[in-house]
C-alpha cells in the first residue's frame, strides 16, 4: 500500500463514524493497559518491561495510523508523528540488551 492511501483523511467506506471512535479508542486502551502491567507489577525483568513497552510502541503506532485517516487538521497528526519518533528513537537505548528478541518487529 503506497502512504498516502493509508493516510488517507476518510474512514473505508465500511466504517461507520461510530466504528471509527471504537477503533480509534481501542489502542488507547492497549496503551493505558501498558502503563498498568509495568506500573502496578513489582519485579518485573528487563525482557519483560521491554516487551511492555514494545507494545506500546505498537499501539501508539496503530493510534497515529488512526488519527491520520481520521483527523481534519495536519497539526495533531505531525505533533503525534514528532513525540512517536522521539520514543522509537528511544526504545533502542533503553533496551538496548533486549533488542535481539526483537528482530522481526518494526524497531
Amino acid at each position: 500500500h503506497p502512504l498516502p492511501a493509508l493516510l488517507s483523511p476518510t474512514p473505508p467506506p465500511h466504517c461507520t463514524p461510530l466504528d471509527g471512535l471504537l477503533c480509534c479508542a481501542v489502542p488507547l486502551q492497549i496503551v493505558e493497559h501498558t502503563y498498568r502491567l509495568e506500573f502496578l507489577y513489582s519485579g518485573l525483568g528487563s525482557r519483560q518491561v521491554a516487551t511492555i513497552h514494545h507494545m506500546r510502541l505498537q499501539a501508539k503506532a496503530l493510534q497515529l495510523i488512526l488519527t491520520a485517516r481520521t483527523s481534519r487538521g495536519m497539526e495533531t497528526v505531525i505533533s503525534m508523528c514528532e513525540k512517536f519518533l522521539q520514543e522509537l528513537e528511544i526504545f533502542p537505548r533503553c533496551f538496548a540488551a533486549e533488542l535481539q528478541h526483537f528482530q522481526e518487529s518494526f524497531v
